[in-house]
């Protein structure tokens, strides 16, 4: 349990949390957000984990991608998972898996999207 508090005390402004608990229903009842994959205009993108998935939450991976950006600048990011959804019929669009809101550090707002992660091995 000690690694775990020093490892929150030690996080970045850019990262929102470790353990976040979701204000919205995704499927799963908490996730993990892990390292930094990278970062675009409209926000940045970690590995993430969940955690104890809920029973019959199809369609939800153990390991994905989460792009998230604060809420108050979130417009943009909102606007890239209506247009994911709208085309995630395309073979040529990753696949997105839902959204959610969880607090970040200061009990900031975080918006959240989940996407399929491609992992070399």
């Amino acid at each position: 349990m000690g690694s775990l508090k020093r490892k929150r005390e030690t996080q970045k402004e850019d990262e929102p949390g470790l353990l976040e608990k979701s204000f919205l229903h995704t499927g799963c009842d908490s996730w993990v957000r892990g390292r930094k994959l990278g970062q675009g205009g409209f926000g940045s993108v970690y590995l993430a984990s969940v955690k104890k998935p809920k029973l019959g939450s199809e369609g939800f991976p153990g390991i994905m991608a989460v792009k998230s950006a604060l809420m108050v600048e979130s417009l943009e990011l909102m606007m890239e998972k209506s247009l994911l959804q709208t085309l995630r019929s395309s073979p040529f669009v990753i696949d997105c898996y839902g959204e959610d809101v969880t607090a970040g550090l200061g009990h900031n707002l975080v918006y959240n999207v989940f996407l399929v992660v491609w992992l070399q091995i």
